[in-house]
C-alpha cells in the first residue's frame, strides 16, 4: 500500500468513527469516559492528517514550481 493509499483509509476510518460518535448511543460512567476520549484522540489526528496533507501538498508545489 502506498502512503497516499494508507492516508486515505486512515482518514476514511477516521471519518467513519466521526459519523459513528453522532449516531451511538451515549454511555455513561468510565465506559463513557473511555470512548469519548477515545473519539477525542480520533479528532486530533484526523487534524494532524489534514495538517500533514496540506504540508506535503505545499512542499511537492514548491518542488514542481521551484518557489
Amino acid at each position: 500500500m502506498t502512503s497516499a493509499n494508507a492516508n486515505n483509509s486512515l482518514y476514511n476510518d477516521m471519518e467513519r468513527i466521526s459519523e459513528l460518535k453522532n449516531t451511538m448511543p451515549r454511555f455513561n460512567g468510565q465506559q463513557g469516559s473511555n470512548l469519548n476520549m477515545f473519539i477525542s484522540n480520533i479528532e486530533r489526528i484526523q487534524k494532524v492528517q489534514e495538517i500533514s496533507d496540506a504540508n506535503t501538498a505545499e512542499l511537492a508545489h514548491s518542488y514542481m514550481t521551484g518557489e
